[in-house]
């Protein structure tokens, strides 16, 4: 998928006819991210792909090569949108920025939950991830146990439509009454749940049946917008 998304960067670049470090500048990146994302080492983030949405190109056709590679309608501001609204003409859906962080370290207590504002995501690749919008929202991860998958400050977009259901090594995440964390979940044979960080430098945890039955999932992560 990477080396197919490249190919579709370099061809909007050679469109604008820029070059690698004035298509970084124009996007919000740095020269070399821009270089590795054109080599095929990365995906661009929400963030990237709004700003290639503003030179008028379309981020469906960016990450999927589905569509024309041109939006009819380039002027379209993500203020305009209402959250679960899918636009026809960019095709993009707006979903729900919380003001809320899931700690990926020791806890962490942000859980206003209202909306900043909504982040347009390209309705083609939602659709593709089985995700449905009113059933999704952003929220931002803080500190380093789940590193190298999630970093601090990267925006995680969440299905919340699990309804109890866990997938084994996937990533959720958990509310307490004081917390909330993003942690990649295992089932054992027995019942019980192991409760893992990726960065090794953090313990697991067991939790038994009983325990694990009081445990409030909230939603699996499904996407990782990362800054490099």
């Amino acid at each position: 998928m990477e080396d197919l998304v490249a190919k579709r960067l370099l061809i909007i670049r050679n469109e604008l006819r820029l070059s690698q470090r004035e298509m970084a500048t124009i996007v919000g990146v740095s020269h070399s991210a821009w270089q590795k994302m054109e080599a095929g080492g990365s995906v661009p983030s929400g963030q990237t792909l709004q700003k290639v949405a503003d030179q008028g190109f379309s981020p469906t056709w960016v990450l999927t090569g589905e569509g024309g590679m041109r939006l009819r309608d380039a002027s379209f501001e993500i203020s305009q949108a209402e959250p679960g609204r899918l636009e026809s003409v960019s095709q993009w859906v707006a979903i729900p920025h919380l003001d809320v962080v899931a700690s990926a370290g020791g806890g962490a207590a942000e859980t206003d939950g209202h909306v900043i504002e909504p982040i347009m995501f390209p309705a083609q690749l939602l659709k593709a991830l089985g995700l449905k919008p009113g059933k999704t929202d952003f929220i931002n991860a803080k500190g380093d146990s789940m590193e190298p998958t999630i970093g601090d400050g990267n925006l995680l977009l969440i299905d919340r439509s699990i309804e109890g259901q866990i997938e084994d090594d996937a990533i959720y995440i958990i509310a307490s009454p004081h917390s909330i964390y993003v942690k990649r979940l295992f089932c054992k044979l027995d019942g019980d749940l192991i409760v893992k960080s990726d960065n090794p430098r953090y313990p697991e945890q067991t939790y038994s049946v009983e325990a694990a039955a009081n445990l409030n999932i909230i939603g699996r992560v499904r996407w990782v917008a990362k800054s490099v």
